[in-house]
């Protein structure tokens, strides 16, 4: 025999209750079937009561409500010669209800009895529903009194079954059973024969108690559901169904939150191991899960669970260690009034003692506490205790994980990562279990997290959010648009556009923005752009393995960086403000990005894609001394002094870098040394010396006119009129076929940027275009300097060097 148990969502209307009838018509042998409440009909019960014991609450429309709903599905499920009988003994089970909410209304109050009596309505009518719809098809279908079978302990607080009655009774009336059994679950009856219900998952105790006195094949657990899933799929979208667990992991991620399985209701099947199937009745051709002694799935970990709204109670003292009782003093003391706990930390110093328990209790708990300590608070002995809201916990299961080592390792890395602070964390002995305490804000985060690196470590998604949409924004955004598949197959990467802002338009969407249609979008759907919106949108997702990319030249994006890194948010930028600006913010975002387990990531800032900062910072780990660099920094002045040393014009060399995308949207950063100036600071500074811009000897080439122009398109033109002037100090060095180089120099720190003229056999002689060199002298490469050289200018080799910096922080942050 087999036993099943439909949740309310499956009977939830005319439609569901046919789907369930053919369900068990079409099962093999006759099961007996326990039944929930219909849809909302518990919530509309207590809100009848609760507006009963308000004075002038009325409470006669949510019961009114709860009423018409069966009447109407009765309507539709029986034929009209059949629906006066069914529909009248409906109407007499309401009418009860409805004398005593009338009781409760004139007394204002409910006593336990009462309550009882009204939420019993729900399985007690459901249960009729079925039955007399199933006696349609067969004659041989059974309406089973629970309050006969089910025996609870009268208690108004604690709702224990009566187990060996309890078995006795549901023996003797299913030993002349002929064909299936219909009974009501959450139902039972007290000692003296007052109905009783069992608290929240009482329908699944019932059929699992049932499931255990008739030794049955197996227990099945209908509801809208197909399984027990790895993580909620509401919270964590690639969740899967887990096919197999053991009784125990099972136990596991039901008390941690797995909501469709009641824990108590496992233990029944398990003490007479019967296997217990939970599947959908909406799709009952899919396998569910199946839950047994021993599972085959060989998997370290089975499901990630989470419980909300939790507080911490802590209590601390030095007075403490080494004192017996203390931590049986907690429990008796919270026992006593009625306070469950949840989670139990200890440190191994006995110096304090943290439970997690539901926040709804935290007030009674410390004042409870408070109470009983009160001796050794006042001596001084521990302090007072300490309780905090807003966490959650969430718990790694797993059978396997026994004598596995490295999963607590595993948990931490994924969560530090991204700057999810675990506050507590337990291990049961029986190792099936790691649960760890953290703010609840991080639940969502958290739970996608480890569910990437425990079931699909396959495929990391990356969320970006990226600021501007430029040439090298476009370029930035173009190459991963490009090589999504890519990324896929040899880098087991996905990276999702989640933000965009520019200088007038901004586009957020947590689902995503096709990378194929980005630019299009955020100017089609854009809103109008305002960065202390677009950061409380990051900040408020708050999702995993998110780095922000900045493809601007903005000071007032570079000047919030410390908020993102400050929220383990790291970054990739080609933006020299806040690596170049004053040295103390230099120096407090590294060490931001250090302390939040975030990167602050600029390769681009110096020579575009050229690894040059990620070379010197290699070097420096080494033990190795950057003493001196020598090195043409501006691609964007390279290739307009190439152009000048073959004869042609300033003027029109600066035109011609213009148009190709080589200097900055202000070309004066380029000519007037502010761009290299700010480079060679950042050099400097990854070199090891605490550089600040009063600190550049920078020698001007330009014409003090020139300088002093007001606008891009005043400057350009004064650049025409003195295009001569410019370059006449140059004439002896172009006729001797020097090459003439924008230079910086780092000496042992010292800096000074100026234009030199460089002869045939210098390393600065042949270099074609916007390229960059870089001349490393340091103490392993004092005789021959490092040379690094390339592009380092133009929209394709920045872009790629962004890329290549996210690509870092995705591979040194484990993501």
């Amino acid at each position: 025999m087999n036993v099943y148990k439909f949740g309310g969502t499956s009977l939830g209307s005319a439609n569901r209750i046919e789907n369930v009838a053919q369900i068990i018509l079409s099962s093999a042998g006759t099961p007996v079937v326990v039944v929930s409440a219909i849809g909302d009909t518990t919530d509309l019960l207590e809100e009848a009561m609760n507006k009963a014991v308000e004075n002038g609450g009325d409470y006669a429309i949510p019961y009114n409500r709860m009423r018409q709903q069966h009447l109407d599905i009765a309507r539709m499920l029986f034929s009209p010669s059949t629906q006066p009988g069914v529909i009248g003994k409906m109407h007499l089970e309401f009418k009860k209800g409805e004398n005593v909410l009338e009781g409760i209304n004139i007394l204002n109050e409910a006593t336990e009895k009462s309550k009882d009596r009204i939420l019993s309505i729900g399985e007690q009518v459901a249960s009729f529903l079925l039955s007399e719809y199933l006696k349609t098809y067969s004659s041989d279908v059974s309406l089973l009194d629970a309050q006969s079978l089910i025996k609870i302990k009268q208690s108004d607080k604690n709702r224990e079954v009566l187990y060996e009655p309890t078995l006795a009774n549901i023996k003797a009336a299913v030993a002349d059973l002929k064909g299936i059994g219909v009974v009501p679950g959450f139902i039972g009856s007290a000692e003296d024969g007052s109905v009783r219900t069992m608290g929240r998952g009482g329908s699944d105790l019932t059929a699992s108690i049932i499931a255990e006195a008739l030794q049955a094949e197996a227990l099945t657990l209908w509801s809208d559901v197909s399984g027990l899933y790895t993580a909620d799929p509401r919270i964590v979208p690639d969740a899967f169904c887990i096919e197999e667990l053991s009784y125990e992991e099972a136990l596991e991620m039901s008390y941690f939150g797995a909501g469709i399985l009641y824990p108590p209701a496992v233990l029944p099947a398990l003490r007479s191991n019967i296997p217990i199937q939970i599947k959908n009745s909406f799709y009952p051709e899919e396998k569910g899960t199946r839950i047994v002694r021993y599972s085959r799935d060989e998997r370290i970990v089975k499901g990630i669970s989470c419980i909300r709204n939790i507080s911490m109670v802590t209590l601390i003292g030095g007075g403490m260690v080494g004192v017996a009782g203390i931590a049986s003093r907690t429990f008796t003391c919270l026992s006593e009034n009625q306070i469950n706990v949840i989670f139990i930390s200890q440190s191994s110093s006995e110096h304090s003692i943290c439970i997690g328990i539901q926040s709804e209790d935290k007030e009674d708990a410390v004042l409870a506490l408070n109470r009983e300590f009160s001796y050794e608070i006042n001596s001084k002995i521990i302090d007072s205790v300490i309780g905090e809201s807003g966490f959650a916990i969430i718990a790694l299961v797993g059978q396997n994980m026994l004598n596995t080592p490295g999963i607590s390792g595993k948990l931490f890395q994924s969560l530090g990562s991204n700057g999810v602070n675990v506050h507590a964390i337990a291990q049961g002995s029986s190792e099936r279990n790691i649960s760890a305490i953290i703010k609840e804000s991080d639940v969502e985060k958290a739970l996608n997290l480890l569910h990437e690196d425990f079931f699909l470590s396959e495929i990391k998604k990356i969320h970006l959010y990226i600021a501007g949409t430029g040439n090298v924004g476009k370029q930035f955004i173009r190459l991963i648009y490009e090589q999504q598949e890519e990324f896929r197959k040899e880098f087991n990467l996905e990276f999702k556009l989640i933000g965009m802002i520019n200088s007038r338009k901004m586009l957020i969407k947590k689902e995503g923005i096709e990378w194929g249609e980005a630019v299009s979008e955020i100017e089609s759907h854009g809103v109008s752009a305002h960065w202390d919106d677009f950061f409380g949108n990051m900040v408020a997702f708050n999702l995993r393995n998110t780095v922000f990319v900045d493809n601007t030249a903005s000071e007032e994006i570079g000047n919030v960086y410390d908020q993102l890194l400050q929220q383990s948010i790291s970054i990739a930028t080609c933006n020299k403000i806040a690596a170049s600006g004053d040295y103390k913010n230099y120096s407090r975002l590294k060490q931001m990005a250090y302390r939040n387990r975030a990167h602050f990531l600029f390769e681009t800032n110096v020579g575009a894609g050229l690894p040059i900062l990620n070379t010197i910072r290699n070097m420096k780990k080494t033990g190795d001394r950057i003493d001196r660099i020598d090195a043409v920094l501006s691609g964007s002045m390279n290739f307009i002094l190439n152009k000048v040393s073959t004869g042609q014009s300033f003027y029109q060399a600066l035109q011609e870098a213009m148009k190709m995308g080589y200097t900055e949207p202000d070309p004066r950063t380029d000519l007037l040394g502010t761009d290299a100036t700010r480079k060679m600071i950042i050099l400097a500074r990854e070199a090891g010396y605490p550089i600040e811009n009063h600190d550049v000897d920078l020698i001007s080439f330009l014409p003090e006119k020139v300088e002093q122009a007001s606008s891009v398109e005043a400057f350009i033109e004064s650049v025409r009129e003195n295009d001569a002037l410019i370059t006449e100090k140059w004439q002896e060095d172009i006729r001797q076929e020097k090459k003439l180089r924008f230079v910086s120099t780092l000496d042992r720190g010292d800096v000074r940027l100026g234009v030199e003229a460089f002869p045939k056999e210098h390393p600065f002689y042949d270099l074609d275009n916007a390229d960059n060199i870089i001349l490393l002298h340091t103490r392993w490469y004092n005789a021959q300097p490092l040379v690094i050289k390339g592009a380092g200018a133009g929209v394709d080799v920045t872009a790629s060097g962004v890329l290549n910096d996210v690509f870092e922080i995705v591979q040194h942050n484990n993501y």
